[in-house]
């Protein structure tokens, strides 16, 4: 039984080959290039399981990663292979303080943004403020040339026979008399 980690592109490419006896590594040859970057786990558990771990990856590591298995298949005395669906493992060489220089500069953008509306916002609002003032100024209401004509009412003749209040003065006696 054997694995062998492959990538694919430009054309496939072996990365690590393993040699395995009852689920054991006998031997690891890995590719010049990756000499000293992986590292191989077998993992615990009922199924035969390993780890590939890629170190040192740089942009030139980009790739589609996949596993191959050779075994023998007693039932058919032929040997037979499975092939993995793979990871793409991508790499972009970026320095880790570039990020936080990028989310600087995006906080800088939003307050200008902010600041900008505003502006714009208290402009508008001074437009409108000075445009109401001069309106104000120069408003002169419209007026015929004559008032309009008042309807033609009677002239309504109150009562004058019970007022409310009387009210007396005598130079001897101050009193008010109210009637109802």
């Amino acid at each position: 039984m054997s694995l062998a980690l492959y990538r694919g592109f430009p054309a496939e490419e072996k990365v690590v080959f393993l040699s395995l006896d009852s689920g054991r590594v006998t031997s690891e040859t890995p590719a010049v290039e990756f000499a000293g970057r992986i590292r191989v786990a077998q993992r615990a558990g009922p199924a035969l399981g390993f780890t590939l771990q890629l170190s040192l990856l740089g942009p030139r590591d980009t790739n589609l990663y996949y596993c191959l298995w050779w075994f023998f298949n007693l039932e058919t005395s032929s040997t037979e292979s499975l092939r993995s669906a793979g990871t793409v493992i991508v790499v972009r060489e970026r320095d880790p303080q570039e990020l936080c220089k990028d989310q600087v500069f995006d906080r800088i953008l939003i307050a200008l943004s902010a600041a900008a509306f505003s502006i714009v916002v208290g402009l508008c609002i001074a437009a409108l403020v000075v445009k109401r003032k001069q309106f104000k100024r120069s408003f002169r209401p419209a007026r015929g040339a004559t008032p309009p004509a008042r309807p033609n009412r009677p002239a309504q003749a109150a009562p004058r026979d019970d007022p409310y209040l009387f009210t007396y003065v005598n130079s001897l006696d101050v009193s008010a008399i109210v009637e109802c």
